[in-house]
Parts: C-alpha cells; structure tokens; sequence
C-alpha cells in the first residue's frame, strides 16, 4: 500500500511545478524508515525506484522543477503575442470580404420564440431550450424580464429548462436560434461568422460568482446527443464566473474520448466584468468541416482573450449549429443576474 502511494505521489510531483517552491531537501536527509508502513519523509524524497534520493539528487530535482516553472511561466508571457498573430491573420482573411448582418436583436420590439421549430422553414426563429414542454417554457418566463429594451436573465437555484438538467444538476435558462442548418442553408459552413453581444453583470457581484461555472453564451453543434455523443463541449463558449472566460474548443482530430478535446480555457486578464458596465464580446469564427481548418478569435472590448488557427473545432461536420444565450451552470445556491443587449450575427461573403 506504501509503494502505490509513494509512486501515485512521486508522478503527482514529477509532472507539476505548483510545490517547487515548497521542496526542502534538508527533509530527505538520513536513513530510509522502513519499520512501518508510513514514511515521516515527503514523497518527493523519493525516485520512481522507490529508493531515498541523495542530497545531489534532490538538489538536481529541485532545480530542474524550477526550471520547469520558469520555461512555463515564460511560454504563458509569449501567449498574447501568439494571440495577437492569429488575429491578424485572421483579419487579413476576411480583410475585402463584405460583411453580411442576418440577425440584430436590441429587444426595442416584442420578443417573440417559436415553441416548435420546423427545421426545413425556419429562418433564424428563436427558441427555448427544452421546448415544447409547458414547464421549461415557463421557467424562462419566470427568468427572463425585458425592460429598458434590455434583456435581464434572473437565474435562481433550481431553474431547470431542460429535462436532463436535473439528473445532470444543472440550471438554466437559454434561448438561442439556428446559424448553420443543412436543410434550409442559412449561414454556409465556409464562410467566417461574427458573433457579438453586449452583457453587463450588477456592481460588485464578484463574490456571487465564485461558483465553478457560469456559461453565458455557447455556439454548439445541435446534435451531440441525437448522434450518441453527449458530454462534448460547445465549440465556441463564454464565461463571466471568476473573472470571467472564453472558450474554442479543439476536437484534437479524434471523435473517441471527450477527455483527449483541448478546451482551450483562457481566462481574461485586464477587463473587470464586475464593474456594472456594459461589455462587448465579439466572436469571430469559421467551421472547419472536421479538419484542421477552423479558425477562432474571441475579444471584449478592446481585449483580446484568445485566437487560434488551423485547428479542429467542428465536431459534426454535417450538423446543426445553435447559438444560445442566457445563463447555465452547475448547481448553485446564489441567484445569479445577467444583463443582454445588441446582439448580432454575421458572416463575411
């Protein structure tokens, strides 16, 4: 039972810098107790033979964790500079290409979904998550408030709009509309497609959304589960829980193993969402029917979080794409409040 632990220790260290720091070799000194099953020495005290390193050892372990440390610590310094590159060559793509808009929504007239969507008629018609069912559509109804033509999302805990939301312990409520459907056309796969909206959080809320997940907008392929593929993460997500997110998921060229996708998780870094002003997200993005040709840059405001080329991000080539827009999380105890405004879908022809 000592050996198992010491080697799940011993690879815990071996493949991360986050103790480096803490390593104090004056600890692995002296003789090896063997008289019991526990060992009063760190893990780190040991190789992966299980044998007590000597003081050399441990001194040459120390340092090329450090080292380890500082060459990641440098890679994380030179990411905005590889950001900074992809977006330009993505604008240089899309540079004398006419800007087509197909949806504008600022909630100045009635905010009308269908309950049922007959997809080889549908033109950009909005829906809910979970409809038809009375009961999911009345909890965005209790949800959702347009006032000052402004769209405000009042999440409580237990919202549930979807029948797999409790069994998966999850609240929402969504609303979204198709961009990319193969009956009826709408936006072509291989065009470029801008995403834009505004969203404001109330002042100071930072400590309401401390939770481990906040997604406020997702473009997602509409048939993950109908194509028995559930748990694949929406290409394209963004966050306001910890200082807030965005996501362009990579499909690593493999459709087997949900763990081996990149999610390509970055953080914003100058932006504070939880100023009570308003902020706008833009997403600038091209499918890349189920090869490495998928492109993905993601800015709010005037801060660019992340841009990616040429790489996998279209999971079901030959399937739908649905936007979404509102709140969903992993079960919370808080009430959660977002505000929506101006949002826009485009493609460049």
């Amino acid at each position: 039972m000592l050996k198992i632990a010491l080697i799940l220790i011993y690879l815990l260290f071996s493949s991360s810098t986050v103790f480096a720091n803490k390593i104090d070799w004056k600890k692995c000194l002296g003789e090896n107790d063997t008289s019991s099953s526990y060992s009063a020495k760190p893990a780190y005290c040991y190789g992966i033979d299980l044998k007590l390193r000597s003081e050399k050892e441990i001194k040459k372990f120390i340092y090329n964790q450090n080292n380890q440390e500082k060459l990641e610590n440098d890679q994380k310094k030179e990411l905005p500079k590889l950001f900074d590159k992809n977006n330009k060559l993505i604008k240089d793509l899309i540079k004398y290409k006419e800007y087509i808009k197909v949806v504008e929504e600022d909630f100045s007239k009635e905010f009308k979904y269908k309950k049922k969507i007959y997809k080889k008629k549908f033109r950009y018609d909005y829906t809910l998550v979970g409809t038809p069912k009375k009961k999911y559509i009345d909890a965005f109804k209790k949800s959702m408030n347009i006032s000052n033509q402004e769209m405000v999302i009042t999440l409580r805990p237990g919202t549930r709009q979807w029948k797999g939301d409790k069994k998966n312990r999850t609240e929402r409520a969504e609303w979204g509309f198709y961009i990319i459907n193969p009956l009826t056309k709408l936006i072509n796969k291989d065009k470029f497609i801008r995403i834009a909206f505004d969203f404001k959080l109330p002042k100071n809320s930072k400590d309401l959304f401390k939770n481990k997940r906040t997604m406020i907008f997702q473009a997602k392929h509409d048939g993950n589960n109908n194509n028995n593929m559930p748990g694949w993460s929406p290409a394209f997500a963004f966050y306001v829980q910890k200082g807030g997110s965005a996501t362009c998921v990579d499909y690593n060229n493999q459709r087997d193993n949900i763990n081996d996708q990149i999610y390509n998780n970055t953080p914003i870094r100058i932006t504070n969402i939880y100023d009570g002003n308003w902020h706008r997200v833009v997403f600038l993005i091209k499918y890349g029917n189920g090869k490495k040709e998928g492109h993905c840059s993601v800015k709010i405001n005037d801060e660019l979080i992340f841009s990616k080329v040429f790489y996998d991000n279209d999971l079901l080539p030959k399937d739908n794409i649905l936007t979404r827009f509102g709140v969903y999380r992993d079960e919370y105890d808080k009430i959660q409040e977002v505000t929506f405004d101006n949002i826009e879908v485009g493609y460049y022809k």
